[in-house]
């Protein structure tokens, strides 16, 4: 659920001290799957890195990739 998700990664966000910026989700009914778009501020590529390699290692998420800005 799109709960979930905001806990897992609010929970991975405080653990790195970083900070969202904004967020956006909604729920494919088809798939039940939820779909979140965030955006976190980040300082360096090394921080890029950690979120997603945390964020990736968590069970409920399928995908996490980053768009250009």
């Amino acid at each position: 659920s799109q709960a979930e998700i905001l806990t897992i990664l609010a929970s991975v966000v405080a653990q790195l001290k970083l900070d969202i910026v904004s967020t956006n989700g909604r729920t494919d009914h088809k798939t039940k799957q939820a779909i979140v778009e965030f955006s976190i501020r980040l300082n360096t590529k090394e921080e890029l890195n950690n979120l997603i390699n945390k964020v990736s290692q968590e069970p409920k998420v399928i995908e996490v990739f980053r768009t250009a800005n």
